[in-house]
């Protein structure tokens, strides 16, 4: 499909959220792109869609590579809040949600691949230069609680992290700069140093002192 067929299919959506989240200015200024086959959920109130200045958002508008593709699903509930520094953009097919107390925040240039699942229901930030490949997932709620145990916790990515293809990201996760987590690793309740490669059902330290660059 064309750009500028793209772009066409996309403008009712993306005035529609533009005008929620921004008011009047939002019908001629359009710093979010939601594409045709976005499900929008629900919408937060006015102000908890927060851009810095020059920042640029796209949701559905790329088929990305490989994942699962399809409709795209945005929700926002009311009661949370969405910061965004710079360039973000979401392929198809992925799901984001952000629940009721939710804190989601986005360095420059954060880019989602097909197919990611990333839910917040407690405070997940993600900084500069952070490229996540197709069908990662993202949660920092169990969902149910085990023993009485706290469901929520926190997810942290730091700047310049490369997360592969099948990748999970669970509660209490705490990522450094300049790391690379391997395809299909899962990790929950643990901190990944700086300048790391890990992988593996428990995310194991497999390199150290690492460079990487797309």
């Amino acid at each position: 499909m064309g750009r500028i067929l793209v772009h066409l299919l996309a403008w009712p959506k993306t005035v529609h959220f533009n005008w929620h989240y921004f008011g009047f200015k939002g019908l001629f200024i359009h710093h979010v792109w939601v594409g045709h086959s976005v499900k929008l959920k629900g919408l937060g109130r006015k102000g908890s869609f927060r851009l810095d200045p020059g920042a640029r958002v796209t949701i559905g508008m790329s088929d990305g590579s490989f994942g699962r593709g399809g409709v795209i699903l945005f929700s926002q509930d009311p009661d949370s809040t969405i910061t965004i520094h710079g360039r973000l953009a979401f392929s198809k097919g992925c799901t984001f949600a952000v629940g009721k107390g939710g804190n989601a925040e986005f360095g420059r240039n954060v880019v989602f691949n097909s197919g990611c699942l990333l839910v917040v229901s407690s405070s997940t930030s993600f900084g500069d230069d952070c490229h996540i490949g197709w069908n990662c997932t993202f949660l920092d709620d169990d969902g149910h609680s085990i023993n009485r145990k706290p469901t929520k916790g926190e997810i942290r990515i730091g700047n310049h992290v490369w997360i592969a293809a099948e990748a999970s990201i669970l509660k209490n996760v705490i990522i450094g700069d300049n790391v690379v987590v391997g395809y299909g690793s899962l990790l929950s309740n643990q901190n990944v140093p700086s300048n790391t490669l890990v992988s593996g059902p428990k995310g194991i330290q497999r390199a150290e002192n690492i460079t990487w660059a797309i």
